[in-house]
């Protein structure tokens, strides 16, 4: 998601964003964790970590995956047992979901599995949900064989780079992200 944010015109009051290039679950929770020390306010906190983490580059396992989640969402309500926590689902990114990849290097049923395990959590702790995995796909990405993508939505030529979305996309997240808020 990055720079996402240049979409919110005029900027939103007590707005805070981290953006971490090429960051995992581990980074931002230090990051946050960090930049708020000693800090004990409440926050409506949306959480988009995780692709990193997904790519075969790093491979992950589910369990890995939502170990650090369940982690940062911890220490987060330790810090304020009162903060709401969303967080979002992960991208299906044809640079790890691709049909055309060897199995070995195919994450579509681990990033499934997160995302299962995402909505879940989500309706536990508020009910509300932020899916990004609906974006530069065709259709249903939790259905069916294989994940069929939309190449148009991303921004790398090449399907084994194709981790970000194109700008457009991004707007239309940035208008979801502030219904979220909303």
């Amino acid at each position: 998601l990055h720079n996402v944010w240049r979409f919110f015109k005029g900027g939103v009051p007590g707005f805070y964003y981290d953006v971490i290039i090429g960051g995992k679950i581990h980074d931002t929770h230090y990051s946050y964790m960090v930049s708020t020390a000693g800090w004990e306010g409440r926050a409506n906190i949306v959480i988009a970590a995780g692709n990193n983490n997904a790519d075969f580059a790093y491979n992950d396992s589910f369990s890995s995956i939502t170990t650090q989640l369940e982690s940062l969402i911890r220490s987060l309500l330790r810090q304020n047992p009162r903060h709401r926590i969303v967080i979002a689902t992960l991208l299906y990114a044809p640079k790890y979901c691709d049909p055309g990849l060897p199995r070995d290097r195919n994450m579509t049923e681990k990033v499934r599995s997160v995302n299962k395990w995402i909505t879940n959590i989500n309706k536990i702790m508020t009910g509300l949900q932020f899916d990004i995995s609906k974006y530069g796909v065709l259709g249903d990405p939790q259905t069916g064989p294989v994940v069929r993508h939309n190449h148009s939505h991303w921004r790398e030529p090449q399907v084994n780079r194709k981790l970000h979305l194109v700008d457009s996309v991004k707007q239309e997240v940035a208008r979801e992200l502030m219904n979220l808020y909303r």
